[in-house]
């Protein structure tokens, strides 16, 4: 690296770039997540089946909103929260937390999830992913927040003790070996939290040791980088199993994690001159600043608005989903995040000034 105090003049002279790069990086894999559960699937693009590339792509947008939200709660925990543990997850709980409990509630009537009554106390309490066996059925989508607490909870306490990267990355090594001991034992936990931990984990540690400048250089024009995404995305394909994290297998979780952080990293890379020059930033601004909201409303809102436009086929409905539906998630999201990022600056006394995203809401 090129020190301490070289890394923290670069972040200052790219800052605000690299700031924005994030944004685009949001705002794209959120474009993702849509398409992704929209069915996009059933399609081909000259002759060759998306749904070939259906694991890398879901890997990249909730990957992408891992390793965002790692990164960015270094900061937050720094600067924002004054590396105070209940601060920071105060902060945290208030930001993701009333949006989350709307959203179990729009999923258990709109979206007709079913749970018994035991599951939906561990969903109301953000506890379902942790509690797994002894929650049967984990709601889709809304399953991200359960997990994501459980990751800030870790973060927290790591960051107030261990101060250097290298104390953090051997505390998270041994939290991950205890978590792999007591999946693999009684069967407790989730099996996404032992896929994405070692993203959040890693996107904390780079941001403790602010690597990121030096690792986003364009020393050999990303040609490695380039090569170390392919390489991992080969690998990552080797383990179909991976897809739904159906495995167990560590070697299927390392591929996995490989793939998510060399996406994550190119991404950045090529998206930094792009967020230089802003190009169609308020465009990526909405996207990003509503990501969060999107991803919690946007099924109640397609079943809504296809309630009302009924299509006899997977093709037109795919259409009606895209073309219609989903700006009107976009539109609705926005507003309400702007709303309640109001909100919780009126209560909290700082101007509405907080921001919106998957990224830094969850």
């Amino acid at each position: 690296m090129l020190g301490a105090a070289s890394a923290t003049r670069g972040d200052r002279r790219s800052g605000s770039s690299r700031i924005r790069s994030f944004d685009y990086l949001r705002a794209i894999v959120i474009v993702l997540l849509l398409v992704h559960h929209g069915g996009i699937y059933r399609y081909s693009v000259i002759g060759v089946p998306l749904k070939n590339f259906e694991l890398l792509i879901e890997a990249f947008l909730l990957g992408g909103f891992v390793f965002l939200s790692g990164y960015l709660a270094v900061e937050s925990f720094d600067r924002t929260a004054g590396q105070d543990p209940g601060r920071f997850l105060l902060a945290r709980f208030w930001r993701i937390y009333p949006p989350y409990l709307l959203a179990l509630l729009l999923f258990g009537t709109i979206v007709g999830v079913t749970l018994d009554g035991s599951d939906w106390l561990a969903h109301i309490l953000g506890l379902q992913m942790p509690l797994v066996p002894a929650v049967e059925k984990v709601a889709k989508t809304v399953w991200y927040v359960g997990m994501i607490w459980v990751f800030f909870i870790m973060a927290a306490v790591a960051l107030y003790i261990w101060k250097r990267p290298a104390g953090l990355l051997a505390a998270f090594a041994v939290i991950y070996a205890g978590a792999w001991f007591v999946h693999l034992r009684w069967g407790w936990l989730d099996s996404r939290l032992l896929y994405f931990f070692p993203v959040f984990a890693l996107a904390i540690v780079i941001a403790k040791g602010q690597w990121l400048p030096r690792i986003l250089s364009a020393r050999f024009f990303h040609l490695e980088k380039a090569g170390l995404a392919v390489l991992a995305a080969l690998i990552l394909l080797a383990f179909p199993q991976a897809s739904q994290f159906g495995t167990d297998d560590l070697l299927a979780v390392g591929a996995y994690t490989f793939f998510v952080i060399a996406a994550c990293i190119l991404a950045l890379a090529l998206l930094e001159p792009v967020a230089a020059r802003r190009i169609v930033y308020r465009s990526v601004v909405v996207l990003s600043v509503a990501s969060f909201f999107i991803y919690l409303f946007h099924r109640p809102i397609w079943i809504s608005v296809l309630a009302v436009f009924p299509q006899e086929t997977h093709g037109r409905e795919f259409l009606v989903r895209m073309l219609v539906a989903t700006p009107i998630v976009i539109a609705v999201s926005y507003l309400l995040q702007i709303a309640y990022n109001r909100l919780l600056g009126r209560w909290q006394g700082s101007g509405g000034r907080a921001a919106g995203g998957m990224a830094s809401s969850a």
